[in-house]
């Protein structure tokens, strides 16, 4: 059994470092009715215009935030610049020299995720994002934007999503992070899917090494009976 137990361990180690790398979708992925988060910007504060209560934004679990860029104070939540659904969205005013960062709350990962995206440049010549675990790479690249655009990343294995667009940038030498100037917008952030947590994940492990453990436990003191 204890063979069993660290074959199991093993497995479940092999499938973890293994996983497949993210897809990304240009094209709505995700059945409304599926939906496990929706992040719309319907409740986020304001004045009327602009964002007024601090740089992270949380709607059903999902965080938004702008790094090295604008305070919250400075996202423009009623721009419809971009592929804008209901009465908000988030905008960083005028652009900034940033990136929009997406997580979810308590750090969880996620497995489906889509959203609409936009840019003050009106059409950016390129979008750049990357995909992020536990703070190391694991997908990043860039594409040309059309009108109207859905982003969505499936398959899972990532747990923060950085985003920036550009109007004049050489994809070939620019990233998210590298503080160029950028105006990306975005709005109707939806998830789809479950993702266990590490913790779960290294206590399922352990618990099969335990039942390992015991059932070696009890056939030595079978043994021992027996002589």
């Amino acid at each position: 059994m204890i063979k069993q137990a660290m074959v199991g361990f093993a497995l479940l180690t092999s499938c973890t470092i293994a996983q497949a790398l993210p897809v990304v979708q240009f094209s709505d992925f995700i059945n409304d009715g599926t939906r496990s988060n929706f992040n719309g910007f319907e409740s986020i504060p304001n004045d009327g215009t602009m964002y007024t209560d601090g740089s992270a934004y949380i709607e059903d679990g999902v965080v938004v935030q702008q790094i090295n860029g604008d305070t919250g104070n400075d996202i423009w939540v009623t721009y419809t610049g971009s592929h804008h659904q209901g009465g908000y969205s988030w905008y960083p005013n005028g652009g900034d020299n940033g990136y929009t960062q997406i997580s979810r709350s308590g750090g969880l990962s996620f497995e489906d995720v889509g959203m609409f995206i936009g840019s003050g440049f009106g059409l950016a010549s390129n979008v750049f994002y990357e995909l992020l675990s536990n703070g190391v790479s694991v997908l990043s690249g860039s594409f040309t934007p059309t009108s109207n655009q859905y982003l969505g990343f499936s398959g899972g294995g990532f747990d923060k999503i950085l985003l920036a667009d550009c109007s004049q940038c050489d994809s070939l030498t620019t990233s998210v992070t590298d503080g160029h100037f950028q105006a990306l917008a975005l709005d109707s952030i939806e998830l789809s899917g479950t993702v266990p947590e590490p913790t779960s994940l290294a206590l399922l492990a352990a618990g099969l090494m335990g039942l390992g453990w015991r059932n070696r436990k009890t056939s030595l003191n079978s043994t021992t009976i027996s002589a």
